[in-house]
């Protein structure tokens, strides 16, 4: 309703557009998402957050090359923090360490930044200390950090569920998974985590 209820090329009816993308990605229809985001780009070519949408579907395929393509181009309209935590991902991926590691040092000041202006960054803190440096027990007291303020979040408990399975907490994973799960998303990380968990 609110994609139809806007004006084309508005910033509320392209946020709008690309909310509803990144619902159909969590439940599965990468494609439909797609068009969405490739809508948004017809009528503002330069919208950064669709662009790194993109990237993100290209990564989700595996396609590096077009994922990091398009994240640089999202990263010279606005430095945005996760289109640079994803270009880390992408690094750590294809084993590009020296470009991984500037990515990475040029992520803490972003988070410094954003704490210092008001932003809450723990679950920021929590999955870059977990995904990209591979430091659970730091990762976990910044995610426990926030889960304390939001025990019911979806996000939060992923991160959680994620931290407590690569510690070997089974149990504990299986708790917070099942709260992330509960809307029944096909986020292809929930699907991961709960097939990982499936496995054990």
């Amino acid at each position: 309703m609110a994609v139809a209820a806007g004006y084309p090329a508005y910033e509320e009816t392209a946020w709008a557009r690309l909310t509803l993308g990144k619902l159909y990605e969590n439940y599965g229809h990468p494609e439909v998402a797609e068009q969405q985001y490739r809508a948004i780009l017809a009528e503002r070519p330069d919208y950064p957050f669709a662009i790194a949408a993109l990237a993100g579907l290209a990564l989700g395929r595996k396609d590096y090359a077009e994922a990091e393509r398009m994240l640089k181009q999202a990263c010279e309209i606005i430095p945005e923090f996760s289109f640079y935590e994803t270009l880390a991902h992408i690094y750590k991926e294809t084993g590009r360490q020296e470009d991984f590691n500037r990515t990475v040092e040029a992520l803490w000041p972003m988070l410094k930044d954003d704490t210092e202006s008001g932003h809450n960054m723990d679950l920021e803190y929590a999955k870059i200390y977990s995904d990209l440096l591979g430091d659970q027990d730091k990762a976990l007291k910044y995610a426990l950090k926030e889960y304390q303020k939001r025990p019911d979040n979806i996000d939060v408990n992923q991160v959680l569920a994620s931290i407590y399975r690569q510690r070997g907490n089974t149990s504990e994973a299986a708790k917070h998974l099942a709260v992330a799960t509960r809307t029944h998303s096909r986020q292809p990380g929930l699907v991961e985590l709960q097939q990982q968990l499936a496995s054990r």
